[in-house]
């Protein structure tokens, strides 16, 4: 038989030994009813040998409830720490939830901070931007209204306008002004959240200063706007003074030269009175001289009509009608009103040329034009009946012809309504008996045989009516 090295029975047994002490420990648990038993004997041995009295049914019910926790694991008391600790890993999984959530919203809370953050830093950027565009623009107003001061400053200096002058000084201060308050520190090229805070406070100084500006730039251009309007209107006046038309009607109106004198002390007070005075009263003397153009052809043709009134040898009768006219036609010239000197002028022409004219009255004989009328002025009367005369009236209707039998308009005054006018036909009044005469004798062929009223002689304007005419009375309607 070959020797066992004792090393390895030793370990044998070991292992034996633990096998056979575990199958022991499992028959324990095994045969309980048994194992209750026995432990309960013992007990019973025990109390006898120590003299203890006991009751078998609690000995047994004590065993019972020994042998019932045995194996139940009752779990020691734990502190605060523990217990968070044992909840947390009983319940990792919505802890793990939580944290992926906490994590998830810090993440958010991050990403949002520097989305801000650079939306901060990239508004600054925008607003340096819109800054430097308005700060271009503005310099180039400046720089447009900087000319413009210069242009004008070079015109006064060529030629002195006191009130321009005065303006000047004060519009060039307000541009310096300008300038100052558009200056400003270079913006950084780069932009970041350390100096964005810095640049905006700078952009917001900035931004009041060419608020300012604005303002300052909007009032000097209405101040050179201003000197413009002072130099445009004095080279008005003198377009208006060196016109031949007011050199020639100053002499005759002299609220020509009373204006042009208000006009000059209104250019050379206008920074104090306005260039709306300035522009109404030099606008009041260009109206004058455009009125005074206007009547400048009926002057001079009146004129040659008072040289030609010696000549016609008017009787003074008419020469006192034409004398009236022509007064008229001046008096409307004084008062500039061309419209209406016009109108007298071109009534005196007419009546120059009717003078000229020898004409001869007839009475009317046209078809479809009446050669007589009767007038009733007061029905009581004319209503009576029989051969009454009283309330009535008889004209022969009456037309002017010339030499070669052209009718001719002649100015008649309506002895019924003192109406003037000029025309074609009109009524003279006569006796009933020459009304009937002539009625009857056109009711007895549709012609009248004596058309003769009279006539009209060269240079004359009064109307000689033969016998037939009792009294010139003279009507235009019927």
């Amino acid at each position: 038989m070959s020797s066992v090295p004792l090393s390895e029975q030793l370990g044998a047994m070991a292992v034996v030994d633990q096998l056979r002490h575990q199958q022991m420990q499992v028959q324990e648990h095994l045969n309980l009813p048994q194992r209750r038993a026995e432990v309960a004997e013992r007990i019973r041995t025990y109390y006898q040998a120590q003299g203890i009295a006991y009751d078998d049914a609690l000995i047994e019910q004590g065993v019972r409830a020994f042998f019932a926790r045995r194996l139940a694991f009752e779990a020691p008391e734990q502190t605060a720490l523990q217990r968070l600790t044992t909840r947390l890993l009983l319940n990792r999984r919505k802890l793990m939830r939580i944290l992926q959530l906490i994590v998830v919203a810090l993440l958010a809370v991050q990403c949002t901070r520097v989305v801000n953050d650079t939306a901060k830093t990239s508004k600054v950027q925008d607003n340096v931007r819109t800054a430097e565009y308005r700060s271009s623009d503005l310099s180039a107003d400046l720089a447009q209204h900087q000319s413009r001061l210069d242009a004008l400053q070079q015109a006064v200096a060529q030629q002195p306008e006191p009130a321009a002058t005065r303006m000047l000084g004060p519009l060039a201060e307000r541009l310096t002004q300008v300038q100052t308050l558009l200056t400003h520190r270079p913006w950084p090229q780069l932009i970041d959240s350390d100096n964005r805070d810095s640049v905006q406070q700078d952009l917001d100084t900035y931004e009041r200063n060419t608020q300012s500006a604005r303002a300052q730039l909007r009032q000097a251009d209405k101040g050179l706007n201003d000197v413009q309007a002072i130099i445009d209107a004095r080279s008005r006046l003198q377009a208006v003074l060196h016109n031949p038309a007011f050199t020639a009607g100053a002499k005759r109106f002299g609220v020509m030269a009373q204006q042009a004198r208000v006009a000059d002390q209104a250019i050379g007070n206008a920074d104090t009175q306005g260039i709306e005075v300035v522009d109404r009263e030099v606008g009041e003397l260009e109206s004058q001289l455009d009125r005074i153009q206007q009547v400048q052809p009926l002057i001079r043709r009146l004129d040659e009509i008072e040289q030609q009134l010696p000549a016609l040898r008017l009787p003074p009768n008419d020469l006192r009608v034409v004398r009236a006219q022509a007064a008229q036609v001046d008096k409307a010239i004084d008062a500039l009103q061309a419209r209406q000197a016009s109108d007298h002028l071109s009534t005196l022409d007419s009546l120059l040329v009717f003078a000229r004219q020898a004409l001869e009255l007839r009475v009317v004989d046209r078809y479809g034009v009446k050669s007589g009328v009767e007038r009733c002025y007061d029905q009581a009367l004319c209503n009576q009946g029989g051969d009454s005369l009283q309330g009535k009236s008889w004209y022969l209707v009456v037309e002017a012809v010339d030499a070669a039998g052209n009718p001719i308009s002649v100015p008649v005054t309506s002895s019924e309504t003192g109406e003037s006018r000029w025309a074609s036909y009109f009524g003279v009044r006569v006796s009933q008996a020459e009304y009937l005469k002539v009625k009857e004798d056109k009711l007895s062929d549709g012609h009248i045989d004596d058309l003769a009223m009279g006539s009209k002689p060269a240079n004359m304007l009064s109307l000689k009516f033969n016998q037939r005419v009792a009294k010139p009375d003279m009507i235009l309607d019927w």
